[in-house]
């Protein structure tokens, strides 16, 4: 049996983004989130806030995962995570690192019965509509776990200066949720051979993130 965590930063953590955004969140389709087991949620990236929103719009669902000793990890630049006044965030806060050895880990947790948060095409700071070309990495995460993916869509004010950081946590932001998608289950050797398969998911699941976010996937 797995050690119990006791998570208590991450707790504090979730309670005052509560506290702070709660007043200003408008939420679309949690109905649509699986309620057991481990899910991948890949999103579009306009601002900071969009992790925050996520892990909020899904506040009573992360309750219950943390109950059950488990919690909703996020995919995250490394150099970010590498910052000293950040990297309290690979420890306490479920971030795992965007590279091979953290692709492995995720895979693993969902596959616990941990739900998995990722941004494929990376920020879009500048909250332009097209969503980009996504990273294969979501698609291997989905393939080889056989986790469902539920597509998201943020809608936040811009956050490319300190001042509209501060001007976003008093403006609306809005989470629409999408239909789940699974594919079915595949290993390293079959994908390692079948290159196609990869790109085809990781396209099937930009093109559900652009539908729901009222964009275009521009690949």
């Amino acid at each position: 049996m797995p050690k119990k965590e006791r998570n208590t930063l991450y707790k504090v953590l979730l309670l005052l983004v509560k506290i702070l955004l709660k007043s200003t969140l408008k939420v679309v389709g949690t109905e649509k989130i699986p309620k057991t087991g481990g899910f991948i949620l890949a999103s579009n990236h306009e601002s900071v806030f969009d992790p925050l929103i996520i892990m909020l719009a899904l506040y009573r669902l992360i309750k219950r995962f943390l109950l059950l000793n488990k919690k909703v990890y996020w995919i995250t630049n490394i150099t970010l995570l590498d910052r000293f006044y950040l990297s309290f965030l690979k420890k306490n806060c479920g971030c795992l690192p965007s590279t091979g050895r953290g692709l492995l880990k995720s895979i693993s947790l969902l596959k616990d019965g941990n739900p998995i948060g990722i941004f494929p095409a990376g920020p879009n700071l500048d909250n332009e509509k097209n969503i980009t070309r996504g990273k294969i990495g979501v698609a291997y995460m989905a393939l080889l776990s056989g986790a469902s993916v539920v597509p998201v869509a943020c809608k936040c004010p811009k956050t490319n200066t300190f001042f509209q950081g501060l001007l976003g946590f008093f403006l609306l932001k809005r989470v629409k949720f999408g239909e789940p998608i699974r594919f079915p289950k595949k290993d390293r050797l079959y994908l390692k051979k079948h290159p196609d398969v990869v790109k085809n998911t990781i396209k099937i699941i930009m093109h559900e993130i652009a539908k729901i976010s009222g964009g275009k996937y521009d690949p």
